[in-house]
Order: structure tokens, then sequence, then C-alpha cells
């Protein structure tokens, strides 16, 4: 089922599994804007920041940079994008307990449903 193309996804960090998550999106034919300095011709809207995605009604974000940025990229989602509740963010979720409490705070204050990407998770062999 294709998805809708007027239906935006932030996507901030793009090396391999901001790339990865960028080809799904498009492959379900939603549009996707990457937050990058290498963006490339995939067929995605690309900024070098989060700023000029300011006023796009953006409700989904996925944070795929490196750890120790998660923290301060959600930040910025939460400043710039008024629209924004749903957000994945790729393992680990930060570097510290620290920062990650911050984050569940920040989830709490702006009701935002974040989920953290860790496939391993459904693995067989963790179930035991």
């Amino acid at each position: 089922m294709k998805g809708n193309r007027s239906e935006k996804v932030l996507v901030i960090g793009y090396g391999s599994m901001g790339k990865r998550h960028v080809r799904n999106l498009l492959d379900l034919g939603v549009t996707p804007y990457v937050i990058t300095r290498h963006p490339d011709d995939i067929g995605a809207v690309f900024c070098e920041d989060i700023y000029p995605c300011k006023g796009i009604p953006i409700r989904h974000c996925i944070i795929s940079s490196i750890t120790g940025r998660h923290l301060d990229d959600l930040r910025k989602c939460v400043r710039f994008l008024k629209d924004i509740k749903n957000i994945l963010i790729e393992k680990p979720l930060e570097a510290t307990c620290k920062k990650a409490k911050e984050i569940e705070r920040l989830a709490r204050a702006r009701n935002l449903d974040i989920r953290v990407a860790y496939n391993l998770r459904f693995l067989r062999v963790f179930e035991k």
C-alpha cells in the first residue's frame, strides 16, 4: 500500500541508517525531508539545518544522527516543528542516562510519542 505523498517525515542524519529510512519512506510514497550536509539525488528534500523546515506541517521525525546529538536534535524538533508528534530515535537513545532522562522529560512535556529503533529485540534468542 502506498502512502500519502503529501505526508512529510523529517529524517535527521543521513548515514547508513538515515539512508535506509529515506529509501523506505520513498518506497512508501512519503516525502522525506532530510537534514544533512551530504545530499544526493535520491528524490528527497535536503536541507543543511532544521530551520528551513519551520512552518512545514511535519508530524513525524526519525533521528538517526550520531548518538551524542540525539537530545540536541530532539530539542530542535520541539523548537522549530510545532506539529511534531511522533519521533523514532535510532539506538542507543543517548550517550548518557542524564540526557536520556531529558528526552523523557521533553516527551512528557510536549506529549510526544518517542520510540527507539532496536530491531534485535525481536530476535527469538532474546526471548529466552
